[in-house]
């Protein structure tokens, strides 16, 4: 399957950045920052982007102040599987995988052309490693419309990008969290003790917690042979912070996994510096108490 094109944080000078501005003319890039949720999706005749575009699909867009893009795409109708990922056979990997976009990299917004560049770090499709694609966009108010040969999708704003203290204001937990993360270790492990799947050699993923309350994440791990292998984990929904127990809870909306739709995971946050630590046991359909360990970095400009 061909990629898609779109397919897919004290100071006062800091909320210009983060929050929209009044009285001031606004770059396109300075709007892009936050969530999109996908609002509709137009496929060009016999484009890849028709299998995704079918039986309601849904799909998040995150961008960071800090040129760094985030996108999950689900096929509403895609095959379900098994619960437990060990059982689930290559047949059922690859028919699940062609109903999926999940990338990220980094993005850049040429304002004379309005056109948007792509840069993919890694994906789903692992062909598309260290690709570029240029975007036609339209951006108006909470709309935003990206057109490539493949087709048109349309992106409707989750609220506001990202929210930071006020001058003299302590930050709240939530605020110091918010933004790009790239994934630095993985030691999650399942009953048995064994590392999950996307865990393997030296996996590579972003998560982008937005201040609106939205967030999106993939992992993707190294030494796969192909899009139909497993290995990747690929998410997008609502988070909250407990500020008292300093736990952060990250809803499910959709996912590469659909049993894993509806569910809440609670984990345990360990902020030092730029690094997050993220910890907690969770259940998991099909696959029982597993055991959560992420160690993330903060992006940098």
């Amino acid at each position: 399957m061909k990629n898609l094109g779109i397919s897919t944080f004290s100071s006062v000078a800091a909320l210009l950045v983060f929050l929209p501005s009044n009285g001031f003319a606004q770059t396109i890039q300075s709007q892009l920052p936050g969530t999109w949720l996908l609002a509709s999706c137009q496929p060009a005749a016999g484009s890849a982007l028709q299998t995704i575009c079918s039986n309601n699909p849904t799909g998040s867009l995150g961008f960071s102040p800090t040129g760094r893009y985030t996108e999950v795409v689900m096929n509403g109708g895609r095959p379900r599987g098994d619960a437990d990922r060990s059982k689930i056979t290559p047949e059922q990997y690859k028919a699940i995988a062609q109903g999926v976009v999940a990338q990220f990299g980094t993005y850049s917004v040429n304002e004379a052309d309005k056109t948007m560049t792509l840069r993919t770090d890694t994906s789903l499709m692992g062909g598309t490693q260290g690709g570029e694609r240029k975007i036609n966009i339209s951006l108006t108010g909470d709309e935003l419309k990206a057109t490539s040969p493949l087709g048109t999708t349309t992106w409707k704003r989750s609220g506001p990008a990202f929210t930071v203290a006020l001058v003299g204001q302590e930050k709240t937990l939530k605020q110091q969290i918010q933004g790009p993360w790239s994934y630095a270790a993985c030691n999650s492990t399942n009953e048995k003790g064994e590392k999950l799947a996307y865990c393997a050699n030296n996996p590579k993923g972003i998560m982008i917690l937005a201040g609106n309350g939205n967030w999106s994440g993939t992992i993707v791990a190294g030494g796969r042979k192909d899009a139909n292998a497993p290995g990747v984990t690929a998410l997008f929904g609502t988070w909250s912070v407990n500020e008292a127990d300093k736990t952060l809870t990250r809803h499910i909306v959709s996912g590469l996994n659909p049993a894993l739709e509806g569910k809440d995971f609670t984990v345990n946050i360990s902020l030092n510096g730029e690094e997050m630590r993220l910890r907690g046991d969770a259940t998991v359909p099909g696959e029982g108490v597993v055991h959560l360990d992420g160690t993330y970095r903060r992006f940098k400009q």
